[in-house]
């Protein structure tokens, strides 16, 4: 998986090859994304300096709201921008239009 963080840069899976992941996927207009969003900040703010990397997966959103969420919540992890919700590995179903994204 490879995509467009909203800060512009290029990122792809395969820079975390060998590493901790957490992915999270994630919407502005979910809910449940909402809701742990701090708790993954806490995470990320206790376990990123011990090689735990975190990225988000933003599907079936408005770019622009996306970025404002990001912007608006201080997310200190890059996330990518996937409206189509490409990105979803084959095991997981797809995200259908008012549902709510579930994480990996």
């Amino acid at each position: 998986m490879t995509g467009t963080t909203f800060e512009g840069d290029e990122l792809s899976l395969s820079e975390y090859e060998g590493r901790i992941l957490v992915v999270n996927v994630w919407a502005s207009w979910c809910g449940p994304c909402r809701a742990e969003q701090p708790v993954l900040d806490e995470v990320h703010a206790e376990y990123g300096d011990l090689g735990v990397d975190f990225l988000g997966v933003n599907i079936k959103d408005d770019e622009t709201a996306a970025a404002a969420y990001t912007a608006n919540k201080g997310v200190e992890y890059p996330s990518l921008y996937d409206q189509p919700g490409r990105s979803r590995r084959p095991s997981v179903r797809p995200c259908r239009p008012g549902r709510s994204p579930a994480p990996w």
